[in-house]
Formats: structure tokens, C-alpha cells, sequence
């Protein structure tokens, strides 16, 4: 062993022989000498071992050698390398480098001991440690350890968490011990914190700490074997999720104290130890199914389900910051520094997190909240102490963490047992809310049936007495229809007469209401039965309040009311029941015009408002009439109520908002009503609108009846709805009112293509013009009427053949019989029916197709032939124009000039008139009737003569016998010639 002298001392000699004249140069140069020549090495304290308690090597006792950093080395350069003292900078030492320490031991217990093994343990930073220990005799003993080393490579390996070195101290003797430590973890310089301690100290610290572990283990273990076994018995999520939540925490728990490392290190990792951080990611699934288990225990969707979507978005980050954690620690080399810093800020997050739901918790009602509150106040605590003492040192003790755990677990458990508990109580209170709700509903099903069995009989009695009124009625009406007949045939003075008429118009009056009436109650009785059910369409529903609207006009404008309707949105399209929805308007319209006087206004208002999440259709019947007295208000809907301030005079029973309400209800929708007497009331109906109506908004849009409002036309006085389809039949629509002609193109334009006309006059010009497949016309217009216009275009050759619909607000039968007088082919009253209107239609078009099939079976007869009875249907001047059109062809079929042109200037009409009444008529286009009427005297030639085909060819109009040839076999699927053959054949 070498003397080693301080430098100190060196320095306090020189400096006391300059105080010596006479020796002041020999002392000077003696002093240059040593500090020249003599080695400058430091003598280390030597660290005294007394006890064999573990001891940390002070800084004091470290030397260093800062050129010494490559790995050639032995005893004795080791020993005569000059090793100093570490610097005040605690930083500065660099990553990835070499690094010499040097540091002398003794071991000063008595000979009455013999314990001469020691561990000596270096900080866990390290990544690569070597040692090198000499004795007084010169013995070496070295070894090497290292996080990163691999486990073979390893000297000394009690645990696999850990560098240790075992090295043999004599007693009474000093050791030099060397030490080469290196860390290969990017941006983390490495520590020389050594540890010492006699063998016997460690290994019975490494018991006691291995048995506490294997005892938190087991005890978190048994519990997440009991918790799997209560799942698969009662299958509550809650026991599944908490069992995951303890097997993530069993494997962190395993990792941070090492037992995972002797478990599966030599097995999975054994030439790379540091992949063992991969098991300390658990930490994320640890919070992941903490949460999962707090959601599921404490049903949070329902209690606090803005927290629970909070949680399940903060699960889901755990994730991203599970990533990122092992992408930096990859990255960094296993720096743990910067990747803990991620692990912690998210853990952090979620300690203050749980604080402030557990304040929020707090708050609520719910019964097991207290189990949550103790449980993670006692895991909070330990993973705050934890958290601290790991801020402090990589080597943190996790004890406060586990006492904090099995805490949080005995409280866990017992809340889940009371939450088992508690969910046996609601499933027996439900079971007996169940037997109630059943016996309940059995007795409501009696109940039920013996109210139907009432209901029937109402209903039967209703049907029965109505009949039976109706019937009578009938008979009444039919009476005062045939004395006003006949009082227009009898001569009676001026005066005489009129009081006639005035009585047989009372009569009429009051057996029209009581039919009204009548049907009312039947249709009430229906709906107290419950045998009403909704006919639903698709449509739009502001084109057809609009249209209702308009066919009180003339009941309004008889009265002197004014009738207005407003709309704020301009389009809206649903599904609706139309005859309910018309009753309700009609009955509330009605009563509106009722009970106002002269001068008046009624408003029908329309508009949508949104509502608990729903969009809702809001009409309001609004009038200045008399009003409805307050104290009244309430019993408005009742059946037979009548407000007593009502005109006596004025005809009802109160059955109308009765049945109004009904109807209102059966469509889901509500209705109210605000009066105040003698200046008008509000009726108020809300209806629900299905989802994905489209509607567009409009600032205002009002329409009232006025010869003055024009049709919205591109040309004028007309407008035509252009058809994606050529071959749709085409209809004229004659109607004054814009927005009935709206209403009516809505709900017929996807099946005919339309041309609009304002007023009748109008409308008889487009009709010769454009001689339409079918005629819609109101009644009642300014100039030329409804009954003017079907009176004219039923004489008028040209458009004789068109079938013609009348639409009128006048319901009496006299009116409807004067529109069949004047030839219209029906007749419906305002507000009509939709699909009564499209069923009138469409026997019209069937009624056309017999017209048409009845040509297709005559055709072929010869003009003197007898010929079939004429359909149904079928005017007389279209009979006529059929023979005149059959004699002038057949006369003409061997002039080839005979062409569509000279047809219609014979029976006196323009081309696209006589086109569209003969296809009208046959089915066929001029050229197509005059091609059949051809090759039909071909067949009779070829049948009946002995012609050449040449010569039929040319009596026939055809100028190429082989043309003629092609069209007949084209047409007939034979030849001429194998025609004639098979007809000869027949004959014989």
C-alpha cells in the first residue's frame, strides 16, 4: 500500500519556514520540490463499519479520478492513479461516460463477530457498474452489476431490482474499494449515493420486505378472486371492473417492488433487464379501470351523467398518455426523469379530479356515495405520500400506497357487498311493484273491457238513433226539394209565393243542421269508443289550411265577415290526417263566422314553435265576435254547452267542440281557448310534427279571397307546371283562388301536367286551345262561372269529350244537381276530400279507357256494319264526330294524299285540337287510325277477293306494294299471302 500525503500539510511547512530567515531558501526550494514531485493523492477518510447496520458513503470519503475514463485498468494502476476530492458542483458528472470512484473501508467490529460478507448497493440510475476491492494483503475481489447489465453478467443477484455487489471485509483490516459506474440513460447524469450494510442486516431486510409484499399481494389477490367469483354468481359489472382494477394494481405493485422482476426477468428479459419498465405502463390501467368501476358502482350514467361521459372521455386519454410515456422512455434510453413526469401529471390530474367529483358527489342523495368518499380519501393519501417520496428519490418507499390500498380495498369490498345488498332490496321492490302493476292492470283490463262493452253500446244505441233520424231527415229533405220543384210550376201570387219560399227554406235550413248534427254524434260516439283511427298523408300541410280557409269565403263574405288567413311559414310538409284536420277547421271556422256580426274579422293564423325538444304545428282560430263570458271558459268543450250570451237564434248544439277536442286529442295535440266577452275569442290548436319536416321560413304571407289576385303565371294569365315525363295526361285547373289552385297542383302535379287559368273566360280559351285530358273548375269566379264554362265546353264539338270536375262551397243538393245539369262529369263541395277527389279522377280515366276500348273493338267493323252500343259516358257529339271521322276515312282509304292535316280541316279543327281529341277518344294518333283503318280493308280484301296484294295495296292508299308487305306483316305478324292462305283455310 502506497503513503499518501495531503497536499495541506505540504503547503503549512513551506509557509512555516518562511518565518526563518536563515532557512528560507532552503525551505523554499525544499517546498517547490515536493509540490513538483511528490504525487498530489488524496487520503480518504476510511469508513468504520461498527455495527453492520447499513451506512451511506459520505461525499467526504469519495475520491474520484477525473482523466481515468477508458476501461484499461488493473490493481495496480488503479493504485497509483491520483484520485481527488468530488467538487462542490453535484452535476458534474456527464451521461454515458466512465466514471472512477475510489473510497477505503474497515471493518471495526470485534473478533467476537465473524461476519465479514457485505453488500455494498449503488443507486438504481446506474446502468453499468463495475467494482474492484483490495486488501491490506494485496487480495482483489471484483465483480459488475448494472440495471442494464444482463442477469448472467451479474456478480452478485439477491434481487433482479437492483445493483449489489457481496464483497468479504476482514475484520480489523481497511479496504480500498473502486468503483467504475456508468449511465446510459440520455440527459441523466449519473449518482454515487453508496450503500453499505452487513450481509446478515440485508438479507433479513430483504425478508421482511419481501414478506410484506407477498402478504399485500395475496391480500389484494384473494380479494380479486373473490370480487370474479361474486360476478360470475351475480354478474354485476361493478365486481368485473373492480377485479380488473386490482389485477392492474397487483401487477404495479409486483413491478415497483421488484417480485415481477424475479418472476419473469430471467424467463422474458434476461439479456435486457430495463424492459421490465414496460409493466410500470399499468399505472394508466390502474386509473382506467378505477373509473370503470366508479362509473358501474355507482350507476353514475344516471346519477351524474356529465361525469360520467367526463370519465369516460379521461379513460380514454390514459391511452394517449400510456403512449407517450413509453415512446419518451424509449427514446430517452429509460430516462426516467422525463417519462415519470408524464405518468405523474396525469396521475396528479386525476387526484384532483377525484377531489372534485367527490365534492360534487357529496351533494347527491345517493346512498353508497360514502363508500367512494372513504375509499378514496385513504387511497388519495397514500398515493400523495408516495408521490412525495418519490419526487425526493428514484428509490421511494411505496408503503403509504399500500396502506392506503388495502384500506381503500377492505372499503371497496364492504361497499360493494352493501351495494348487493342494496340491489337485492330494489329487485324485491320491484318484483312487488311488478305484482302490483300486474294485479293493477287486470283490474284496469276488467275495467276496460266492461268501458267497451258500455262503449259498444253507446255506440250501437248512436248508430241506431241516428239511422233512425236520419232516415226521417231523408224524407223531409227529399220533400222540401220536391215542393220547391213543384212551387215553380204552380202560379201564385207574388206574396203567397214568397212566404213559400220562406218556409220551405226554414225547413231546409233546420233539417240540413239537424243532419249535421247527427253526424256529429255519430262521429263523437266513435271517438268516446275508441273506433276512430288516423288516416294519415303526406303533404303540405299550410297549402291545405289555406284551401280549408277559402271555402268559407262565401259563407263569411254572406255574413259580411271578414275572412283572412296568415301563415309564418310558407311550406311545411307532414303526415296528417286530412278529414280530421278538416273537421277541426271546419267546426272552429264555422263557429267563428257564427257568432260575429257584420263587419268582423276571423283570422286563421298559422305557425310552428319548438318545445321540449319537439317541433309542434300551432293554428289559432281568431275573431271579434261576442265572446265567451270568463266564468264560462271552462265548460266550452263540454258536450250541449252553450254560452249564455249566444244569439238564440243562431242554430247549434254544442256538439262541435266536442267533437273538435276529441279529434285534437286522438291527433296527439292540445287545445285551448282565451275569450273575453263582446270582443272575440282565440281557439288555440298545437299538433306535434314528425321528425324531418322540411320547412321554409317567410316573413308574412296572407291570402284573402279577391277577384284582384293573380295567378303567379310566366305568361300572363296562365302558368303551366313542367313534367319530367312527356306522356302525362294534361289538366286544366280554372280556379280564382291562388291558393286552392296551389293546393290542387301540390297534390296532382306528380301525376299530370297542369295549366293554370284564373278566371272561366280564361279558361274556355285554353281549353279549345290545348283541348286537355281533364277539366278541375270552381264554381263560383267573376264573368264566365263554373256552369258556364261546363255548359259551353259540353256543346262545343271540340272539347266535348273532356271530362269536367266542379268545385263549389255550396253543399246544398240543389246546386250539385244544377252542375250535373250543365254536364259536369262530377261534382264535389269545398273543403273536399283529397282522396275523393283523386278517386273521381281516376274513374274518369277508367271510364275514358272503355271509350277507348270500345273504338278498339269497332274499329275493324266496316262503316255499315252494326255497330256496338255506345259505353256509358260517351256524349253524343263525340258519337257523331267517331261515325263522320269512320265514313270520311274509310271513303278516302285508297287516296294516299289522306293525312292527319286534311282529317282535321274535314270535321273543322286545328291539327293539335283534332290530335288530342282523337287520342282522347281512341287511344291513337291520327296517323295510327288511319294506318289501322288501311290495313283492316287489306285483311276484308285479302279474305274476301282474289286481288293481286299489289292491286289491295294501292286500293288501300299504299303507294309501294312492298312497303304495304313490311307494314302488314310488321303489324299482323304474317305476310299477306300467308294471311290469305290461313283465312281461305279457315273459310274451307
Amino acid at each position: 500500500m502506497h503513503t499518501v500525503v495531503k497536499r495541506e500539510a505540504q503547503m503549512l511547512v513551506v509557509l512555516g519556514a518562511c518565518q526563518q530567515p536563515l532557512r528560507f531558501c532552503i525551505f523554499l526550494l525544499t517546498g517547490m520540490f515536493l509540490l513538483v514531485y511528490t504525487p498530489l493523492e488524496a487520503s480518504p477518510n476510511t469508513i468504520s463499519l461498527l455495527d453492520g447496520q447499513e451506512i451511506s458513503v459520505s461525499t467526504s470519503a469519495l475520491t474520484y479520478a477525473p482523466d481515468l475514463l477508458g476501461d484499461d485498468y488493473s490493481p495496480e494502476s488503479l493504485q497509483h492513479t491520483s484520485f481527488i476530492s468530488l467538487p462542490e458542483a453535484a452535476s458534474f458528472l456527464e451521461a454515458e461516460r466512465n466514471y472512477w470512484f475510489h473510497f477505503r473501508v474497515k471493518n471495526d467490529l470485534s473478533d467476537d463477530y465473524s461476519e465479514v460478507e457485505w453488500i455494498i448497493k449503488f443507486p438504481l440510475l446506474l446502468t453499468d457498474v463495475f467494482y474492484l476491492v483490495i486488501d491490506e494483503q494485496g487480495n482483489t475481489q471484483r465483480g459488475q452489476t448494472g440495471f442494464f447489465a444482463a442477469l448472467s453478467e451479474r456478480t452478485f443477484r439477491p434481487s433482479s431490482k437492483g445493483n449489489y455487489a457481496k464483497v468479504f471485509l476482514p475484520i480489523q483490516q481497511e479496504v480500498d474499494v473502486y468503483v467504475r459506474l456508468r449511465c446510459d440513460r440520455k440527459k441523466l447524469s449519473p449518482t454515487y449515493t453508496f450503500k453499505i450494510s452487513s450481509a446478515a442486516v440485508f438479507f433479513d431486510h430483504l425478508k421482511n420486505q419481501k414478506l410484506f409484499n407477498g402478504m399485500f399481494f395475496g391480500f389484494v389477490l384473494l380479494i380479486l378472486v373473490y370480487n370474479l367469483f361474486l360476478f360470475l354468481l351475480v354478474r354485476d359489472k361493478a365486481f368485473i371492473y373492480y377485479s380488473l382494477y386490482l389485477l392492474a394494481l397487483s401487477i404495479f405493485t409486483l413491478y415497483n417492488s421488484g417480485e415481477l422482476a424475479d418472476w419473469l426477468m430471467g424467463l422474458v428479459f434476461p439479456n435486457h433487464p430495463q424492459w421490465i419498465y414496460i409493466f410500470k405502463l399499468s399505472l394508466y390501467f390502474i386509473v382506467v379501470g378505477y373509473l370503470a368501476f366508479l362509473r358501474s358502482f355507482l350507476d353514475l350514467n344516471v346519477l351524474m351523467p356529465a361525469w360520467d361521459r367526463f370519465f369516460r372521455w379521461f379513460s380514454h386519454l390514459a391511452f394517449a398518455f400510456l403512449v407517450a410515456d413509453g415512446v419518451v422512455m424509449l427514446v430517452t434510453n429509460f430516462n426516467y426523469n422525463i417519462a415519470d413526469a408524464i405518468g405523474m401529471t396525469y396521475l396528479i390530474s386525476f387526484l384532483f379530479l377525484l377531489g372534485f367529483f367527490l365534492w360534487m358527489l357529496m351533494k347527491t342523495e345517493d346512498s353508497k356515495r360514502y363508500f367512494i368518499l372513504a375509499g378514496i380519501v385513504a387511497m388519495g393519501l397514500g398515493i400523495s405520500l408516495t408521490l412525495i417520496d418519490r419526487m425526493r428519490t428514484i428509490e421511494f418507499s411505496t408503503l403509504a400506497y399500500k396502506i392506503g390500498t388495502i384500506i381503500e380495498v377492505v372499503i371497496f369490498s364492504l361497499g360493494l357487498v352493501f351495494r348487493q345488498r342494496e340491489s337485492e332490496q330494489q329487485k324485491q321492490k320491484v318484483q312487488f311493484e311488478l305484482e302490483k302493476a300486474t294485479l293493477l292492470r287486470e283490474q284496469q283490463e276488467k275495467e276496460s273491457a266492461q268501458m267497451a262493452e258500455l262503449h259498444a253500446a253507446k255506440e250501437w244505441f248512436y248508430t241506431h238513433i241516428t239511422h233512425e233520424l236520419r232516415t226521417p231527415l231523408t224524407v223531409i229533405m227529399g220533400m222540401v226539394d220536391h215542393l220547391q220543384t213543384a212551387l215553380k210550376t204552380v202560379e201564385l201570387s207574388p206574396l203567397v209565393e214568397e212566404e213559400w219560399e220562406s218556409s220551405l227554406g226554414l225547413i231546409d235550413r233546420n233539417s240540413t243542421h239537424l243532419h249535421r248534427q247527427v253526424n256529429q254524434l255519430l262521429e263523437l260516439a266513435k271517438l268516446e269508443a275508441g273506433a276512430v283511427e288516423l288516416v294519415l298523408t303526406r303533404q303540405d300541410v299550410i297549402a291545405y289550411l289555406s284551401y280549408l280557409t277559402e271555402s268559407f269565403y262565401s259563407l263569411a263574405k254572406d255574413q259580411g265577415v271578414k275572412l283572412r288567413f296568415h301563415s309564418a311559414v310558407e311550406q311545411l310538409e307532414i303526415a296528417f290526417d286530412e278529414f280530421k284536420l278538416q273537421q277541426i277547421v271546419y267546426n272552429l271556422l264555422s263557429n267563428a263566422i257564427k257568432f260575429s256580426k257584420e263587419g268582423d274579422v276571423v283570422k286563421l293564423e298559422v305557425d310552428t314553435h319548438e318545445r321540449d325538444a319537439q317541433t309542434w304545428l300551432e293554428v289559432r282560430v281568431i275573431d271579434t265576435g261576442l265572446g265567451i263570458p270568463e266564468k264560462e271558459i271552462e265548460g266550452i268543450f263540454d258536450p250541449f254547452f252553450r254560452a249564455t250570451n249566444s244569439d238564440t237564434s243562431v242554430l247549434g248544439t254544442g256538439v262541435g267542440l266536442t267533437l273538435t277536442q276529441q279529434l285534437v286529442a286522438l291527433m296527439s295535440g292540445e287545445i285551448s281557448v282565451t275569450s273575453k266577452e263582446g270582443e272575440g275569442s282565440c281557439f288555440t290548436i298545437v299538433l306535434p310534427l314528425e321528425e324531418g319536416s322540411s320547412r321554409t321560413k317567410l316573413a308574412e304571407k296572407v291570402s284573402k279571397s279577391s277577384p284582384e289576385t293573380p295567378l303567379a303565371s310566366s305568361k300572363g294569365d296562365t302558368s303551366v307546371v313542367a313534367s319530367d315525363k312527356e306522356d302525362l295526361p294534361l289538366l286544366l285547373i280554372v280556379e280564382d283562388n291562388v291558393d286552392v289552385a296551389t293546393y290542387l297542383e301540390k297534390i296532382l302535379s306528380s301525376a299530370y301536367e297542369i295549366i293554370l287559368a284564373k278566371d272561366g273566360l280564361t279558361g274556355i280559351d285554353l281549353a279549345i286551345e290545348n283541348c286537355p285530358d281533364i277539366i278541375i273548375s270552381d264554381v263560383m269566379m267573376p264573368g264566365v262561372d263554373g256552369y258556364e264554362l261546363c255548359q259551353l265546353l259540353k256543346s262545343d264539338r271540340r272539347t266535348s269529350h273532356i271530362p269536367i270536375i266542379l268545385l263549389t262551397a255550396k253543399a246544398d243538393e240543389k246546386n250539385k244537381l244544377a252542375g250535373l245539369t250543365y254536364g259536369a262529369d262530377a261534382y264535389l263541395t269545398k273543403p273536399f276530400n283529397r282522396e275523393e277527389l283523386l278517386l273521381r279522377m281516376k274513374n274518369l280515366q277508367k271510364l275514358k279507357e272503355q271509350v277507348q276500348h270500345y273504338y278498339q273493338t269497332s274499329s275493324s267493323a266496316l262503316p255499315e256494319e252494326k255497330k256496338p252500343a255506345f259505353p256509358p259516358g260517351l256524349s253524343k257529339q263525340d258519337e257523331q264526330f267517331l261515325s263522320t271521322l269512320k265514313t270520311f276515312v274509310w271513303e278516302r282509304l285508297s287516296d294516299e294524299q289522306l293525312s292527319a292535316n286534311l282529317l282535321a280541316e274535314a270535321l273543322f279543327l286545328s291539327s293539335s285540337q283534332f290530335y288530342r281529341k282523337l287520342k282522347a277518344l281512341t287511344g291513337q294518333t291520327p296517323t295510327q287510325y288511319i294506318r289501322d283503318a288501311r290495313l283492316t280493308k287489306a285483311k276484308r280484301l285479302l279474305r274476301e277477293t282474289t286481288l293481286q296484294i299489289t292491286e289491295i295495296a294501292y286500293q288501300t292508299g299504299f303507294t309501294d306494294p312492298n312497303y304495304f308487305s313490311r307494314t302488314f306483316n310488321q303489324y299482323c305478324d304474317v305476310s299477306p299471302s300467308e294471311y290469305r292462305r290461313s283465312a281461305n283455310g279457315k273459310a274451307e
